[in-house]
């Protein structure tokens, strides 16, 4: 499906915009929705959450090609623009048929040049957002590039709730293997996929010097996130977490 709408200008950025609150779709985003301040940028399913609690997102991001996530956007609201990764499934492009939506271009680490390539021969001089494994945290490199520096991460949990991995229904359907690590006498029920969630948070720490962080709702996240202003080399260290029903294979 062709898209001939505006892409996000990533460089340079003049204007800052402070604050923004940042909502993924975790179990803890049911207990802390009520607390968002700033501007309001969903992912996921916390795009209809947030508009059933009577908050109209400003932005929402999403960045995964897979078809299902087209349905969370099944009902777009007219006063959100929406942040579409040019990878997303055309469905959910569909859906967003005559709503704001400003495209933007992904990249991932492995087949970088290929895809810059690919990009560049679409659309000349088209600028390349980097960032972490989940929507939710690419969402804070796109909110950087329009100028936000102070974030304030909801639902951003990177753990479960026992059977209780999102704040709502979940059209996939799928659940993801958990395990149970330790931080700081706390314990956390996770996933691998989430863990390397919370290594994301702290490369884009590293990669958006300036910018302020605030993780709610007491997930391993936020756990992890408390161990770094506390003791910065262990929490950024391999035994930052203990693990409590498995083992940790040595490299080969």
């Amino acid at each position: 499906m062709a898209f001939s709408g505006p892409c996000l200008s990533v460089s340079p950025i003049k204007e800052q915009r402070g604050v923004v609150s940042i909502c993924g779709y975790g179990p803890s985003l049911a207990e802390t929705w009520g607390q968002v301040i700033g501007p309001v940028m969903t992912t996921s399913g916390a795009h209809d959450f947030m508009l059933s609690k009577g908050v109209v997102p400003a932005y929402h991001c999403e960045t995964d090609p897979r078809e299902h996530k087209a349905w969370f956007l099944s009902s777009p609201n007219a006063k959100t623009t929406y942040l579409i990764n040019s990878q997303c499934h055309p469905k959910m492009f569909a859906n967003l048929a005559g709503h704001k939506v400003v495209l933007w271009h992904g990249i991932t680490d492995d087949d970088a040049k290929r895809q810059a390539l690919l990009v560049d021969s679409l659309q000349p001089g088209a600028k390349l957002l980097c960032g972490g494994t989940t929507v939710g945290m690419r969402a804070i490199v796109v909110a950087r590039a329009l100028g936000f520096t102070h974030f304030e991460l909801h639902g951003m949990d990177c753990c479960y709730r026992g059977p209780v991995q999102w704040a709502g229904s979940h059209y996939s359907g799928m659940h993801h293997r958990t395990v149970r690590v330790e931080v700081e006498g706390e314990e956390f029920e996770t996933s691998d996929l989430m863990m390397q969630s919370t290594d994301d948070l702290f490369n884009a720490m590293r990669m958006l010097p300036g910018c302020r962080f605030r993780v709610h709702g007491n997930g391993l996240l936020e756990a992890r996130l408390r161990l770094f202003n506390k003791d910065p080399e262990r929490a950024l260290s391999v035994g930052w977490f203990k693990p409590v029903n498995f083992t940790i294979r040595e490299a080969a």
